[in-house]
């Protein structure tokens, strides 16, 4: 059983801080959507790019290098960009290492620009914790941040967007991750791509914790997974990082594997991806203004969120859970959709006034957000332009539901017109 709180699941990125007390905004459609599913058949793979270099402490200088995944065919000129940083101890391992490649694979067919790192290592690393493990530690940290750097700095020919930058990682990458979301301003004296920001928007630990800096107020929102029988990375470790950064106010999630150890990617692949953090089209500010006109609730299973006849007063965003989709017939009532985070329930009926066309009940425990027309109102009158944005989103959802609802009738009128 993994413990999940009701702020979410599916974006850590998209921060809700506000009234609605669910910092995460998943992002709607019924179609393929960027960000949020694979709609790139391939991935262009550049390998060994220099991203700096460094010396380590064995004196030795140590030219870092990145393997670069990109969506194949992509037009977008600004993309949110993952940094990725394999484990081993902190004394072996690499960017090639399966579970990064995997992980940096699929974001870049869902629309990231994604980057796995090497980083300086040493002999023993972690295996013994003594100074060198420290020291280690440290340097897996400021190279991890200068590949965030060289993100920036590379940002127009490579079509990243610098204000989404986020990075992940396994067992020590896992460390080294949350150590650059818990310290951007601690880097290293000399280091490679100065002039640029170290900042992450937010951090993904697969059996990970923060080991060098404590969270302070306003650095980026974390997500961990880690199982409770993790003996290399103790559980305790990362129950530490999550009373830590709630103590700060950051945003933090944890889900827990009951008895599992260290590193169970691919017992648990799906998950770890669905809830790794995504970027939708809204920026954080907006995202946070959004927020601050919606409300957001809890419900049992079998609960009647929209009556099928009622009037369409509102719109809601399911965050965690399922929710089922039911029409009444005079046969009875059929399941038409079963629907889970990130999915849209009642734009239509909230934008054209319209009775709701069908119900929908919860299936499991579901959080969900709600935006009522009266607040939407509010939102385009004194947010014109963040209102106007997230009408075209709504737009999109409805156009992308008439198409697919198109497509599944044409057979049907087809055959009838033969």
């Amino acid at each position: 059983m993994r413990r999940r709180a009701i702020t979410a699941v599916l974006i850590v990125l998209a921060l809700l801080a506000s009234a609605c007390d669910t910092r995460v905004l998943a992002i709607p459609g019924d179609g393929p959507t960027r960000y949020r599913d694979e709609i790139f058949a391939d991935v262009s793979v550049t390998s060994n790019l220099t991203y700096g270099s460094a010396v380590d402490q064995l004196g030795q200088d140590v030219t870092l290098r990145l393997d670069m995944y990109q969506p194949t065919g992509d037009t977008v000129a600004a993309r949110p960009a993952i940094v990725w940083v394999h484990g081993g101890s902190f004394r072996s391992g690499s960017k090639t290492s399966a579970e990064i490649v995997d992980e940096a694979r699929t974001f870049a067919k869902k629309g990231y620009v994604t980057v796995s790192i090497d980083y300086r290592l040493h002999p023993t690393g972690c295996t013994v914790i003594d100074a060198y493990c420290v020291t280690a530690i440290g340097q897996a940290k400021y190279d991890a941040q200068a590949a965030v750097r060289w993100l920036r700095a590379n940002a127009s020919t490579y079509g990243v967007d610098t204000t989404r930058i986020a990075i992940g990682g396994s067992s020590a990458g896992a460390i080294t991750a949350l150590n650059v979301a818990y310290g951007a301003a601690a880097t290293e004296t000399g280091g490679s791509n100065p002039g640029f920001p170290s900042t992450v928007l937010a951090a993904v630990s697969l059996s990970g914790a923060h080991i060098l800096n404590n969270p302070d107020p306003g650095e980026p929102a974390a997500l961990l997974f880690h199982g409770t029988a993790d003996t290399l990375v103790p559980y305790a470790w990362a129950q530490s990082t999550v009373a830590a950064a709630e103590a700060a106010g950051t945003h933090v999630e944890l889900s827990v594997w009951d008895g599992e150890g260290h590193v169970p990617y691919s017992a648990h692949r799906t998950e770890i991806i669905d809830q790794t953090p995504l970027f939708g089209d809204l920026e954080l500010a907006e995202v946070e203004s959004l927020c601050s006109y919606m409300q957001c609730f809890g419900a049992p299973r079998d609960v009647t969120l929209i009556e099928e006849g009622a009037e369409g007063e509102f719109l809601l965003i399911v965050l965690t859970g399922k929710v089922k989709v039911v029409k009444r017939s005079a046969a009875g009532a059929t399941t038409i959709a079963v629907v889970g985070p990130g999915a849209s329930l009642g734009e239509m009926s909230m934008v054209d006034g319209e009775p709701r066309f069908a119900s929908c009940i919860t299936v499991e425990p579901t959080d969900f957000a709600v935006l009522s027309r009266d607040d939407l109102g509010e939102l385009v009158h004194n947010l014109p332009r963040l209102g106007n944005k997230f009408l075209l989103l709504l737009l999109q959802v409805m156009t992308n539901r008439l198409r697919n609802a198109s497509n599944r009738l044409l057979p049907h009128i087809a055959g009838d017109s033969v």
